[in-house]
């Protein structure tokens, strides 16, 4: 077996460990996991996406993603698909949000991801309503036909 066969072995076996702790309630796991992930997905988001100053953003959303999930992860099953799948569709949702125009992102950034009301995100971005709607609802349509073309 290579040397690199055993790294990424003993990686993968440290990582499931760390997050069956994690899943556990053991937090310093769940921080010294977040910690060995961060590099690794930061390079993986590197090669994937084009936008560098974008990566730290993408890479937080794919941790946070990981964060809401962690209790999806089945412990008998290889870490590393897993968190790969996961990041893999961050990246693609990054790549289909940067396509969109400024209102239509800010429309979605504001409602979908941080959860503010239309009458919230009328106050925030000085829109109505209607048009919020209208928005998000181009918004939703581009992203979906990006995400089909590009997967």
């Amino acid at each position: 077996m290579s040397e690199l066969s055993d790294t990424s072995n003993d990686r993968e076996s440290r990582w499931r460990a760390l997050m069956a702790s994690a899943q556990d309630g053991d937090h310093a796991a769940y921080g010294e996991l977040l910690s060995d992930l961060f590099p690794v997905l930061r390079r993986f988001v590197m090669r994937r996406w084009p936008n560098a100053h974008d990566t730290e953003d993408v890479v937080q959303e794919i941790l946070v993603s990981i964060h809401t999930v962690r209790q999806t992860y089945d412990r008998r099953r290889p870490f590393t698909p897993w968190l790969m799948t996961i990041a893999a569709r961050r990246v693609a949702d990054a790549r289909a949000m940067a396509i969109l125009p400024a209102g239509q992102r800010q429309a979605i950034e504001l409602i979908k991801i941080q959860g503010l009301s239309l009458d919230e995100a009328s106050q925030v971005t000085g829109k109505s309503i209607g048009s919020l709607k209208v928005g998000i609802h181009r918004a939703i349509k581009a992203m979906r036909q990006a995400l089909e073309r590009n997967g």
